[in-house]
C-alpha cells in the first residue's frame, strides 16, 4: 500500500495549467529529530503535491502560499537531470485528499486564522486575489 499523510505550509500559491485538470503546489513539512550530540534539530522536507479535477479546483481557490494544509494521497520519488545536468530527484504526492488548516496572515485578508484542520468544503473562505505581498518569507520554496 502507498499512502501518505502530510501536515505543512504550502511553499507557493497552487498553480493550474491551462487545458490541463491538474494543480500542482509544494509543500514544507517539518521533520523534527535529535541528532547524535542529543540537540534538537529541525529540518524542512519538501514535497511536490498534484491535485485532479475538483479537489484541484477546491486547492485552487482555497488556498495560498504558507497556509496550511493537510495532505493524503500517492507517494512517488521522481528522478531526473537539473539544467546543470546533475542527477536529482524529488518526493512528489498525488493527492486524493486536502484539508485546510491555519491561513496565513494576510494583510488584505479578513478571513483569520482557523484553529486546527477544517473539511475541505465546508466554511471555507475564499483568500483574496492580491498578490503574496504580505506573506511571511520564511517558506522558502525550491522548485
Amino acid at each position: 500500500m502507498n499512502r501518505v499523510i502530510l501536515l505543512g505550509h504550502l511553499g507557493r500559491s497552487p498553480q493550474g495549467r491551462v487545458g490541463n485538470r491538474s494543480v500542482h503546489f509544494s509543500l514544507a513539512v517539518s521533520d523534527p529529530y535529535r541528532n547524535a550530540a542529543g540537540e534538537k534539530v529541525e529540518r524542512t522536507i519538501w514535497f511536490h503535491c498534484t491535485a485532479w479535477d475538483e479537489l484541484g479546483e477546491r486547492v485552487m481557490k482555497h488556498l495560498r502560499r504558507g497556509d496550511q494544509a493537510l495532505v493524503e494521497g500517492r507517494i512517488e520519488l521522481r528522478e531526473f537531470q537539473g539544467r546543470d545536468g546533475t542527477p536529482r530527484a524529488m518526493l512528489s504526492v498525488t493527492a486524493f485528499r486536502v484539508e485546510f488548516g491555519a491561513k496565513a496572515h494576510r494583510e488584505d485578508s479578513a478571513d483569520g486564522a482557523t484553529d486546527g484542520m477544517a473539511d475541505d468544503t465546508a466554511g471555507a473562505v475564499e483568500p483574496s486575489d492580491e498578490k503574496d505581498s504580505g506573506i511571511a518569507d520564511d517558506f522558502e520554496d525550491p522548485f
